[in-house]
């Protein structure tokens, strides 16, 4: 026991022992990379279709609700971050996402995105049905959309 102690106070003075234990510093500022959060775990980023409104309303048609909104999800995230820079990052939750876009978009904004994230959590977690018309949903976003292009032109 005395030798083990002994062994032990030797290398805690020497510290030659230790000094190759030492941790990675972490960087202060790492790179984060935006991309939209993987709340869509069942859709791959390479299978998405170039139209993703249309595609949404193609799934609606077929009454796949989660993937309608899904799609209509993504490009409103895209949206978001291209036109406002929202940084959102892969592990985000809904409500994550949604505090990062509240404090970039306008007010209009803020209410489709509220519209989309409560039908979102209803139909993907819920399993619940919409009880609203989808197809104003998808006026309500192409809307928002429009309006910021026709801002940027202007400008």
């Amino acid at each position: 026991v005395l030798f083990v102690l002994w062994l032990v106070y030797l290398l805690v003075k020497k510290r030659g022992f230790f000094l190759a234990l030492e941790l990675p510093k972490r960087q202060k500022n790492q790179h984060r990379e935006h991309m939209i959060p993987t709340m869509f775990a069942d859709i791959k980023p390479q299978d998405l279709p170039e139209d993703l409104i249309a595609a949404a309303r193609s799934a609606h048609q077929e009454n796949n609700q989660r993937l309608a909104l899904a799609y209509l999800l993504h490009y409103s995230l895209r949206w978001a971050q291209s036109t406002h820079q929202v940084k959102l990052h892969r592990s985000m939750t809904e409500t994550e996402c949604k505090s990062a876009i509240d404090a970039k978009v306008t007010e209009q904004s803020k209410d489709v995105f509220t519209q989309l994230f409560s039908a979102w959590v209803k139909v993907a977690w819920g399993h619940q049905s919409l009880n609203f018309d989808f197809n104003v949903l998808i006026a309500q976003i192409e809307a928002m959309a429009s309006a910021n292009k026709e801002q940027i032109n202007e400008a």
